[in-house]
C-alpha cells in the first residue's frame, strides 16, 4: 500500500549544482515568478536551511501526516510513503526511516556533495552555529564565516542532503519503487500537480488492477493515465483540502480518539477540524 505525502510548500527553492564552491539557487514563489537569483557558497546556503526550516515543531505535522503515521501503526499496511518535499516531516511525524522515501532529498540529513559521506544532523548543526556567520541575526555566532569541512575527504562541501539540480535522484527511488510497485493494491496521491518528473511515473506504475484515489482541490494526471469519467473504475477523486479529506477518513477508520494524543501540538487550523468534526 502506497502513500503520496501532502505537498506543504508554497516556497520552492532550486539548485543547480556547478563546478567549484559555487552552486546556482533560485527561489521561486506562486510557481513562476522569479525572485531571487545568484551564485552562493555552501556556507549561505546550509545558512538558509538551518534559520528557515529549523527547528521543525509538531505543529508543522498536519492531519495528512498523521493519517500516514496512522495508517502505518493501526494496520500495517502502509508500503511507502514517497514525498517530493523535503522538509523531512514524514520521517519526523514518527514514521520510521524505512518506510519513507524522499525523492528530492531530505534537510533533516547531511552529507558531502564531494565524496557522499554523510555527518551527523545535530553535529552539523553544531557546526553551522559555531562556524557560519548568521546573516539574520549578525550579533550571533561568529563574525566570519569558516567552512565546514568533510569528515572524508576534507572538502568544504557538506550541505543538507537534498538533490541539487543536475545531480542524479536518490538511487533508493529507483531500488523501492522497482520492489514496491508490483504488489501495489492502492496508491494514494495527494496534494500535488503530478507533472513532476519521475516521481510522477508511480502513477502508471502500479498493476492495472491497483486502486488509484486522488486527493486534490482539482483533477491532476489526466496526462497520465488517471480517469474522471463517471465510467472509472480505478481511479477515485476525492476532491478537496487534504486535511479535509484525512480527516474524514480518519473519522471513518475510527481513528478520530488517537488524534487527541497529539491535538495539542497540531495547527490551528487542523484543531478547528477536529473540534467541527466532533460536534457533528
Amino acid at each position: 500500500m502506497l502513500w503520496r505525502r501532502v505537498c506543504l510548500c508554497r516556497m520552492h527553492f532550486h539548485t543547480w549544482r556547478s563546478e567549484g564552491p559555487l552552486f546556482w539557487v533560485y527561489a521561486i514563489g506562486n510557481g513562476s515568478q522569479l525572485l531571487v537569483g545568484a551564485a552562493i557558497s555552501f556556507q549561505a546556503f546550509n545558512t538558509y536551511f538551518i534559520h528557515c526550516t529549523y527547528p521543525l515543531h509538531p505543529s508543522h505535522y498536519f492531519l495528512a501526516h498523521h493519517f500516514a503515521k496512522l495508517l502505518h501503526s493501526k494496520t500495517g499496511k502502509l508500503k511507502r510513503v514517497y514525498t517530493q518535499n523535503i522538509d523531512g516531516l514524514a520521517n519526523a511525524v514518527g514514521l520510521p526511516d524505512e518506510k519513507v522515501v524522499s525523492v528530492h532529498g531530505n534537510i533533516s540529513k547531511t552529507s558531502c556533495e564531494t565524496c557522499g559521506k554523510e555527518m551527523d544532523f545535530n553535529a552539523f548543526c553544531d557546526q553551522v552555529e559555531t562556524k557560519i556567520r548568521d546573516i539574520y541575526n549578525p550579533q550571533n555566532g561568529p563574525v566570519k564565516s569558516e567552512s565546514i569541512c568533510c569528515e572524508g575527504c576534507g572538502k568544504a562541501t557538506v550541505k543538507p542532503k537534498t538533490v541539487l539540480f543536475g545531480s542524479s535522484l536518490p538511487e533508493e527511488f529507483f531500488t523501492r519503487s522497482e520492489e514496491d510497485l508490483p504488489g501495489t493494491d492502492l496508491l494514494i496521491v495527494a496534494g500535488t500537480s503530478l507533472v513532476v518528473s519521475p516521481a510522477n511515473t508511480l502513477v502508471y506504475r502500479v498493476p492495472k488492477d491497483a486502486q488509484r484515489v486522488v486527493v486534490n482541490n482539482e483533477p491532476v494526471g489526466q496526462q497520465l493515465g488517471i480517469d474522471y469519467g463517471s465510467n472509472a473504475e480505478r481511479d477515485y477523486f476525492a476532491q478537496g483540502y487534504c486535511d479535509e479529506v484525512f480527516l474524514d477518513l480518519i473519522c471513518d477508520l475510527g481513528w478520530l480518539e488517537d488524534l487527541n494524543e497529539v491535538a495539542d501540538n497540531l495547527p490551528a487550523s487542523s484543531v478547528k477540524l477536529i473540534l467541527a468534526k466532533e460536534k457533528e
